[in-house]
């Protein structure tokens, strides 16, 4: 394990993790141990990144449902890019996810800006509530180029700005700390992870950080720390956060 971690039991337990479709470093199908691996975290909530649903790549199950049923969690899935449309089945999907302990108001997914001829990317969120203090937490995964990184973040910005809750915004932003879109999004929101020397990819030989959790201002770390396991392309960030 690296980073931050303390014996504190207070706080809210949030679990970010890439799952790159259920297969771990050397492709192979490896859903069940990502979710034996997250059910040890024992996450209030939960962001999942390339989460596929009947795709038969991965078995043609919904990843999604499969992980809220296993850690007994309610969930709430957008997808990013849809597969093939059938008249007998509905087209495969793959996207992103959030799953919680506990009610929620309705959450929603919505779609970022991007370049052509490049991956669809998106958000999903849903309106939580911890120890009364309500807070919207979004899962997302931004884009490979730093154009469309910044058109994405712009988006964020502007969905973000109509919020009247705080916000825990978690994901795969696909960049390094300082980059002209780090910098556009940590001018609205705080990164959490900031101090604790985070390296999230590659899983097998962690060089740099492109996972992140950040926050309207006022909500704290407790702590920050990631878990060194090889079965996604990433490792999975823990934080115990204090609203």
């Amino acid at each position: 394990m690296a980073g931050s971690a303390d014996e504190r039991t207070d706080g809210l337990v949030l679990v970010s993790y890439n799952i790159r479709g259920g297969r771990d470093l050397a492709d192979r199908a490896n859903i069940d141990r990502q979710l034996d691996l997250v059910r040890s975290l024992k996450p209030d909530v939960l962001a999942l990144q390339e989460v596929d649903r009947d795709w038969a790549r991965s078995g043609s199950i919904d990843q999604c449902e499969y992980f809220a049923a296993g850690l007994g969690m309610r969930a709430f899935y957008a997808p990013n890019l849809l597969g093939t449309w059938s008249s007998e089945a509905r087209p495969a999907q793959y996207g992103v996810a959030v799953l919680w302990k506990g009610c929620a108001r309705p959450g929603g997914g919505n779609a970022l800006p991007g370049l052509p001829e490049r991956e669809p990317r998106g958000f999903a969120w849903a309106q939580l509530q911890h120890d009364e203090t309500p807070f919207i937490a979004i899962s997302a995964h931004l884009g490979r180029h730093e154009v469309g990184r910044i058109w994405q973040i712009e988006s964020l910005r502007d969905w973000l700005s109509r919020c009247n809750v705080p916000v825990v915004l978690a994901g795969d932003f696909n960049m390094q700390p300082g980059s002209p879109a780090y910098q556009s999004i940590t001018q609205h929101l705080n990164d959490l992870t900031v101090g604790a020397d985070l390296l999230t990819f590659p899983s097998d030989r962690p060089s740099q950080q492109i996972d992140y959790v950040f926050a309207s201002h006022g909500v704290k770390a407790l702590s920050a720390r990631t878990v060194n396991v090889t079965d996604s392309d990433h490792v999975p960030v823990v934080l115990r956060i204090d609203l």
